[in-house]
């Protein structure tokens, strides 16, 4: 189904509906593009619930108004910080020395204890 002939069987006007379906993350050029069965349910399907929601609200143009006012604003992209420049791969060989070292004085303690007289 083409953007146009949805927005005349809505009773919107074209730019607002696309305007809509850009907030819904429709991807859509121009009134001449379409759009899949799914994304017309979605469209109708949120259109209901607005209006259902907002007693008030009558007819679809309203509705996308306030699907339009609702919509968040899209934030930035942040990026990952970078690793420091301490690789920490040494990090974890120095730890797994240690505890190669703290084994070796534990086994030496059971030896020691072992080998005491009684």
């Amino acid at each position: 189904m083409k953007v146009a002939s949805l927005a005349r069987e809505l009773r919107v006007p074209p730019q607002m509906l696309l305007n809509c379906l850009r907030v819904l993350r429709i991807s859509v050029i121009d009134e001449e593009d379409g759009i899949s069965e799914g994304d017309v349910a979605l469209i109708r399907a949120r259109l209901e619930l607005v209006k259902n929601r907002q007693g008030k609200i009558k007819n679809n143009e309203e509705a996308i108004e306030v699907v339009l006012k609702g919509a968040k604003s899209v934030g930035k992209r942040r990026r990952r910080r970078q690793p420091s420049e301490d690789p920490p791969e040494e990090e974890s060989v120095d730890s797994s020395k240690e505890s190669e070292s703290e084994e070796s004085v534990e086994s030496e303690k059971v030896t020691e204890v072992l080998d005491a007289p009684s």
